[in-house]
C-alpha cells in the first residue's frame, strides 16, 4: 500500500512542475491543459522512475480520487471543449502508464504524443471555461 509520503512526492514534484511551466506558457484557451501535457511527457523523458512511482501510488483508490481532482482543477479554467480536455489528459495518462508499466518508451515517441496533444490542444475553443464545480 503507498504511503501518504510517497504520494505527497509524486503531486508535489509535478506541482512545482506545473507552476514552473505555467510561467513560461503563452496565453491560450488550453494554457493549464498544455502544461499538464508538458510536465507529464519532460518527467517521462527524464526516466521512468516518476511514472512508475506515480503509478504506484494511483493504486490506491484514495490516492486516484485525490489525484483526479488535483488535475481536474489544474485545467478546470481552461477554454476548451470538455472532450477534448478529457482526451488529451487520458492519452498523456495512459503514455505514462504504458512507460511504466510495460515498456520504456523511445524519447521520440513521448516527443510524438506530446506534440499531437499540443497540436489537439490548440484546436478546440470553447466559449465558456471547462469547469466541474
Amino acid at each position: 500500500m503507498p504511503s501518504e509520503e510517497q504520494f505527497d512526492q509524486v503531486v508535489l514534484g509535478l506541482r512545482q512542475d506545473l507552476l514552473q511551466q505555467l510561467q513560461q506558457e503563452p496565453a491560450g484557451h488550453a494554457r493549464h491543459l498544455r502544461a499538464y501535457v508538458r510536465c507529464v511527457c519532460a518527467r517521462l523523458l527524464y526516466g521512468r522512475q516518476w511514472a512508475a512511482d506515480a503509478a504506484f501510488v494511483l493504486t490506491c483508490q484514495r490516492y486516484k480520487d485525490i489525484w483526479r481532482d488535483f488535475v481536474e482543477e489544474v485545467c478546470a479554467n481552461d477554454l476548451i471543449d470538455e472532450g477534448v480536455s478529457w482526451r488529451c489528459r487520458s492519452a498523456v495518462e495512459a503514455l505514462w502508464l504504458a512507460h511504466a508499466l510495460l515498456e520504456p518508451l523511445p524519447p521520440e515517441r513521448i516527443v510524438m504524443v506530446r506534440e499531437n496533444l499540443l497540436y489537439l490542444c490548440g484546436t478546440e475553443a470553447s466559449d465558456e471555461p471547462y469547469c466541474t464545480h
